[in-house]
C-alpha cells in the first residue's frame, strides 16, 4: 500500500504527468522488455508475447486547475483542468509543482447560491502584488488539491485516487504475471480528465485485439444515488 500512497500524492493534472509518469517507470521497468513514451506523453510497457495484442490501460492525469491571470494584489484567477466543480473548490487549498500553496476561494460581493461560478473566484497564495506572486507562480502554471491519502479500516481516501488506484492495479498486475499468452502492453495514459486523448492515440498506435480499461466509477451504496450494485467493498466490477 505504500505504493498507492506515494502515487496519489504525486503531482499529475493533465498535460503535465511527467512525474508520475517517472514514478511508475521506475516501478514496472523490471517486470517488462520495454519502456517507452510517445509523443503525447503516455507511458508505455510492453512485455513481448506470440499472442494476440492485449492492451491494458489507466490514466495518470488528475483534475486541477490552470492559472490564467495573475492580479496586481497578487491574487490568481484560474480555469479548471477537467470536471471540476466550483462548490467543491470553496476554501480548498491547491499545490503547484513547486511546492507553492494557495486557498480557493470567491469574491466577496458574489451571491453564492445565485452567481458563483470559476470567474468569480480567485487563489491567494500569501503573495502582496502580482510581483510577488509571479516570483512563485506564472500564467499557464497548474496546481492539484493538496490533500494526502489517508487510511481507516481498510479503506483510503485522498486525491487523484481517479486514477492513481487504477495505475496501482496496473503496476502490480505487472509484477504478477510472469507468462501470458499475450503480448501484453500496460499503458499508463494521458489528458484522460479533458478528453481521452492519451488513451485514443495509444490505442490507434498500438491497435490492440483485445483492451481493458483500469478505472474508478460512482457506486451504488451511499445515500438517494441512482441503483447500481457498484458498491465500496465488494471487490472490482466491470462496467460496460
Amino acid at each position: 500500500m505504500e505504493l498507492l500512497y506515494r502515487l496519489s500524492d504525486a503531482f499529475g493534472p493533465s498535460g503535465n504527468e511527467e512525474q508520475i509518469a517517472k514514478m511508475v517507470k521506475d516501478e514496472i521497468k523490471d517486470y517488462v522488455d520495454e519502456v517507452y513514451t510517445d509523443a503525447l506523453g503516455n507511458l508505455i510497457a510492453h512485455k513481448r508475447g506470440e499472442g494476440k495484442k492485449f492492451m491494458l490501460a489507466a490514466h495518470m492525469d488528475e483534475i486541477g486547475i490552470i492559472v490564467t491571470y495573475v492580479e496586481k494584489n497578487g491574487f490568481l484567477r484560474f480555469a479548471p483542468v477537467g470536471g471540476l466543480d466550483c462548490y467543491s473548490m470553496i476554501n480548498r487549498q491547491v499545490i503547484f509543482e513547486n511546492g507553492t500553496v494557495g486557498v480557493v476561494t470567491y469574491e466577496e460581493k458574489v451571491d453564492v447560491k445565485k452567481e458563483l461560478n470559476f470567474s468569480k473566484m480567485y487563489i491567494d497564495i500569501g503573495a502582496v502584488a502580482g510581483e510577488d506572486a509571479e516570483k512563485n507562480v506564472s500564467v499557464g502554471d497548474t496546481a492539484v488539491y493538496c490533500a494526502n491519502m489517508k487510511s481507516a479500516d481498510r479503506r483510503v481516501f485522498g486525491k487523484a485516487l481517479d486514477n492513481r488506484a487504477g495505475v496501482y492495479a496496473l503496476i502490480e498486475t505487472a509484477k504478477r504475471v510472469k507468462e501470458s499468452p499475450f503480448d501484453i502492453y500496460y499503458v499508463f495514459t494521458t489528458q484522460e480528465e479533458i478528453g481521452l486523448r492519451g488513451a485514443k492515440t495509444s490505442a490507434f498506435a498500438i491497435n490492440p485485439d483485445y483492451a481493458l480499461a483500469i478505472d474508478v466509477t460512482a457506486t451504488g451504496d451511499t445515500p438517494n444515488c441512482p441503483v447500481s450494485c457498484v458498491k465500496l467493498g465488494e471487490s472490482a466490477c466491470i462496467k460496460i
